[in-house]
């Protein structure tokens, strides 16, 4: 089950705070953005920002959602962009941490994600090439969902860190899914608690993993992301 809550977070404000204060010391550093892109084939560096940050992500909900988004996607996956699960899960692992994001974010952005593919049909033209790679869809609706369930996010070249996608190719997903999504990211709490029982009924939160540090390995990433 899901529950939101309306009272300000202080910790997550201070959070971003602290975070866009750190990329903008970082970004004016000709290898940062090479550091941060998970589709170079070279070794990324931890983003450390609080070490008393939540880290603790129930493995067993990250392991449901990258079965829930390969079998999603099974149908436009293709010899260059597989969709394999394990490939999903190490990607999923990665951002997750690096965006400090919540289950709640996890779970909207998987809702968002199944909403745009039940819109989406293999015969359809045009579809986007990035149609058919699940783990820039998810990325992109990880990201409205922060938009949506927090009061503070981080801004376009913050993702861009992050992910090490350029701002440009977030802003062209961004808007394909906003239109596919017909602009409505509004969930009811009742639906997205329904919905998350029907599709992810593997997940057991009691699974928790306490050091989520120990999951960090660069090795791991060193591959396209699609």
């Amino acid at each position: 089950m899901l529950f939101f809550s309306t009272s300000q977070d202080n910790k997550r404000a201070n959070y971003f705070a602290v975070m866009r204060k750190y990329l903008q010391k970082k970004e004016n550093r000709d290898d940062t953005k090479a550091l941060l892109d998970l589709s170079q084939n070279i070794k990324l560096k931890p983003i450390t920002i609080l070490s008393n940050s939540k880290l603790e992500y129930n493995m067993s909900l990250v392991d449901t959602i990258a079965e829930f988004l390969s079998e999603t996607v099974k149908y436009l996956s293709t010899k260059k962009v597989p969709n394999e699960k394990s490939s999903i899960k190490t990607y999923l692992m990665e951002i997750l941490k690096r965006s400090q994001s919540s289950r709640n974010n996890v779970i909207v952005a998987s809702f968002y994600f199944q909403k745009l593919y039940n819109s989406v049909q293999l015969n359809q033209d045009p579809n986007p090439e990035f149609v058919h790679c699940s783990k820039r869809i998810f990325l992109s609706c990880l990201i409205l969902s922060h938009k949506f369930l927090n009061d503070k996010t981080f801004s376009m070249k913050a993702w861009s860190l992050i992910s090490g996608i350029s701002k440009r190719d977030l802003s062209i997903l961004e808007r394909w899914c906003l239109m596919r999504l017909n602009y409505h990211l509004v969930v009811d709490v009742t639906e997205i608690n329904k919905w998350s029982f029907t599709n992810l009924k593997k997940w057991d939160n009691k699974k928790m993993v306490s050091n989520y540090s120990i999951l960090y390995n660069s090795s791991k990433v060193n591959k396209n992301i699609c």
